[in-house]
């Protein structure tokens, strides 16, 4: 059996728009050798560049048998604005070389708390009683092995911020997915957007859009900030930097004195919980 040959020819069309702007244009092919007019579309579409001149590869058409029995097929690139329907299915006046677009709001998020910033005020105590809880929040008033703080959520600040960015279908592959899926709960490892690393943390991205006829989609991605802190205290001590998404925590101690019995720290840890990571595969810019 002869072995199947894509030949790219010189044939082929373009049309403008009024302003002088590429619309579409087409790409002939003769294949010579192929089994039937689907190996031969398979070759061509193999073969044939996504993009063209500024247009995406949109569908491809059968022409006819050549005399020596060749198979005659034309590849078409449009302009995908020229498409019906909506931006989520990759269509409309954006292109992938339009910068992301951002919005941002705030909201409410909550913090577990073991210790206020300042002695709390004593409302009540029963006559003799000698406990000072010192800033802890719910202590059940035990000392040694038996201390414990409750603590209590109190409601913090969180920005969140939203970035589409319009990309070529074909550069959404599942190697991409994967990628992007890995960064999911991870943070700016350098500044990112103005953001001090540590920052940000990247909590998903989603588009919608046809499986066949769209050659754009615009991709959505999602971000929580937290603002890292230049001195970040417990119990009244402070303890230095900590990132937005670093745990702070303290081992609590309680000693007895002079007959009076109080709650105090004896260390204060800073963890990094979260993993940082390079934002630059999601394409949005520095």
């Amino acid at each position: 059996m002869m072995d199947m040959k894509v030949l790219r020819t010189n044939e082929g069309s373009e049309t403008w728009n009024s302003d002088g702007t590429l619309k579409e244009s087409e790409i002939s092919y003769l294949v010579i050798g192929a089994s039937s007019k689907t190996a031969a579309k398979d070759a061509i579409l193999k073969d044939a560049p996504t993009e063209n001149e500024g247009l995406f590869r949109s569908g491809i058409r059968f022409d006819g048998y050549g005399d020596g029995g060749e198979i005659e097929m034309t590849v078409i690139y449009e302009n995908p604005d020229n498409e019906s329907g909506g931006a989520s299915s990759g269509t409309g006046s954006s292109s992938e070389s339009d910068p992301p677009t951002a919005a941002f709001d705030c909201g409410g998020a909550t913090k577990r708390l073991n210790y206020s910033s300042k002695p709390p005020r004593k409302a009540y105590s029963a006559e003799g009683y000698s406990k000072d809880p010192g800033g802890a929040i719910g202590w059940n008033g035990k000392t040694g092995p038996e201390c414990e703080i409750a603590g209590i959520e109190i409601l913090i600040g969180e920005m969140r911020e939203t970035y589409t960015k319009v990309m070529s279908r074909g550069k959404l592959t599942v190697d991409f997915k994967r990628k992007v899926n890995r960064l999911v709960g991870k943070v700016n490892s350098t500044a990112w957007k103005g953001w001090e690393a540590g920052e940000v943390m990247f909590m998903g991205a989603s588009y919608t859009a046809p499986l066949k006829g769209t050659t754009r989609v615009t991709v959505t991605f999602n971000f929580t900030v937290r603002e890292n802190e230049k001195d970040a205290k417990v119990n009244g001590i402070s303890c230095g930097s900590r990132k937005g998404f670093e745990a702070i925590w303290a081992v609590p101690s309680s000693k007895s004195a002079n007959n009076l019995q109080k709650v105090d720290v004896d260390a204060v840890y800073i963890s990094e919980v979260c993993e940082s990571a390079d934002f630059g595969i999601l394409g949005l810019g520095k």
